[in-house]
């Protein structure tokens, strides 16, 4: 076992498992080893670290940008996956009225084109009114 476990094995036993206490302990005791190795001429923090790695990933996302195992990158990425991908009716609502063709954007279509049975019809009361007394009118 070695001092950083022993510590935290004392913690442990002192603070009887408590979570906030024993985190506290902990930490305080840790980081009082770490500055007396420092100021002692030792080694300050290794490259193992939690403090260290906490830094140095900090600093590499902000350079580089975030990677995709950054916590945020995941939490999004995770969220995404939960609202059904990049075509779902959560991330992509203007599917609900369809494309640039559906009835929702052109309903003139409904009726169809020029030719259509239901054109032709209108047309022919049109003209039978306008030449004609008109019962529609």
């Amino acid at each position: 076992m070695n001092e950083e476990w022993r510590i935290t094995a004392e913690c442990a036993v002192q603070t009887g498992g408590e979570p906030f206490s024993f985190a506290g302990c902990t930490a305080g005791r840790l980081t009082l080893k770490e500055l007396t190795q420092c100021f002692s001429g030792g080694s300050c923090f290794g490259p193992n670290n939690t403090i260290v790695k906490y830094y140095i990933d900090a600093f590499h996302d902000i350079l580089h940008g975030p990677s995709q195992n950054n916590e945020v990158v995941v939490a999004l990425h995770k969220l995404e996956e939960a609202s059904g991908g990049p075509n779902s009716i959560v991330n992509n609502p203007g599917q609900i009225f369809g494309g640039g063709t559906s009835m929702f954007h052109k309903p003139e279509q409904i009726l169809g084109g020029k030719n259509s049975a239901i054109n032709k019809g209108a047309r022919d009361v049109v003209n039978y009114c306008d030449h004609n007394p008109c019962p529609f009118r």
